[in-house]
């Protein structure tokens, strides 16, 4: 080999390295967390019954919007973002969810002058979600 095509060689062995070591750091095999709107969440997860509706309006305020915890309000807001009637009874809805083990109640969070009870999500509540309500409905 002539010194010229060696060292042509040499800068396009060390060219391709580089290439190879720019596309090795953008190249990660972890997705991209998209935090779906309220409508979009309770349109995938198809919640039957309001129990379940503020089931899933819990889940989504822990996870997606990154509180360890919410409240009435919390979850009305909820329902109008989502553009979702909130049940007829809508203080009964989180203490079937309490009852059934899927929330549990963690206190009480004054507000001003007001007191307000708050929930967490438990390990039941979280599965209940993510495997469908039981009515296949995956995401």
């Amino acid at each position: 080999m002539s010194q010229s095509l060696e060292a042509r060689v040499v800068e396009l062995e060390t060219r391709v390295r580089a290439l190879e070591r720019r596309l090795g750091e953008n190249t990660s095999p972890q997705k991209a967390a998209v935090k779906p709107s309220p409508r979009e969440f309770l349109l995938g997860k198809a919640p039957k019954s309001d129990r379940d509706k503020t089931l899933a309006a819990g889940y989504y305020l822990e996870i997606f919007s990154g509180g360890d915890s919410f409240d009435l309000d919390e979850i009305e807001d909820f329902y109008g973002q989502a553009k979702e009637a909130a049940p007829a009874n809508r203080r009964d809805s989180p203490y079937q969810n309490v009852k059934k083990g899927y929330f549990r109640e963690i206190g009480i969070r004054q507000a001003g002058m007001k007191a307000r009870n708050r929930w967490a999500l438990t390990n039941s509540g979280i599965a209940r979600i993510e495997n469908g309500f039981g009515n296949g409905a995956r995401q």
